[in-house]
């Protein structure tokens, strides 16, 4: 299972600040322009982590869990 911690080093390690912020609807995740909202903070950041893969700010081939 991947940390908390891991997935933040590597958003954090490709430059990207994370700003993190409870709303509404729960847990909001921004980095740039993309974001995404969860019930928690790990699934929170870990969907911000999928959407900067999807939307090739993040190359899928340099992580190395």
């Amino acid at each position: 299972q991947i940390s908390f911690s891991d997935v933040m080093d590597l958003i954090l390690s490709k430059g990207y600040a994370v700003d993190i912020e409870r709303c509404d609807e729960g847990v909001l995740a921004k980095a740039g322009h993309s974001w995404h909202i969860s019930d928690d903070v790990t699934s929170a950041v870990h969907g911000l982590l999928c959407l900067l893969i999807k939307g090739e700010k993040i190359d899928p081939k340099n992580i190395n869990f």
